[in-house]
């Protein structure tokens, strides 16, 4: 059932390799200002972050681009077009250096504030995104918010959260 989104994000995420031992599941999602129940919802949820250097706008200064992304998928089993499935896509592309965070605090909008700029802004506006990618050629994502308020390490699990 794949629908026109109107996508405002607001998570709270937890991700690891070990089994949850709490009772409430870790993710909170709204789509066009109704809570979806994620555990029921979707059956294989991943995760990927990367970070990567590149040239800024005038050559003479390199920015950190940070991408971290949130997969859901309907049902389980291989990625296919015919299964419903769709991606939160978070990019900074002036993320932190110093703080070996997957991601940065902030809040993340899309469609970009400057709309001359395809990368870091050289007007100084924020650089911060979030896309929804749909499969669909009916489907798209219209503008997005995410907001990141805090980021923690424990052990070997990432805490992303928000208000």
């Amino acid at each position: 059932m794949f629908r026109k989104l109107f996508l405002s994000l607001v998570l709270m995420f937890t991700f690891s390799c070990e089994d949850l031992l709490e009772e409430e599941f870790p993710m909170k999602l709204w789509l066009n200002g109704e809570e979806i129940d994620v555990q029921a919802e979707y059956e294989r949820i991943t995760t990927f972050g990367e970070q990567i250097e590149y040239v800024g706008y005038d050559t003479t200064k390199t920015f950190l681009k940070k991408i971290f992304i949130i997969h859901f998928q309907k049902e389980a089993g291989r990625i296919e077009l015919t299964n419903e499935h769709y991606a939160v896509v978070f990019t900074d592309w002036e993320g932190d250096t110093s703080n070996g965070l997957p991601i940065d605090v902030g809040e993340y909008q899309w469609p970009s504030i400057c709309p001359v700029c395809p990368r870091a802004c050289m007007h100084g506006e924020p650089s911060k995104w979030v896309r929804m990618e749909i499969i669909g050629e009916d489907d798209y994502g219209i503008s997005g918010t995410a907001h990141i308020e805090s980021i923690s390490e424990s052990g070997d699990t990432w805490v992303i959260s928000e208000i």
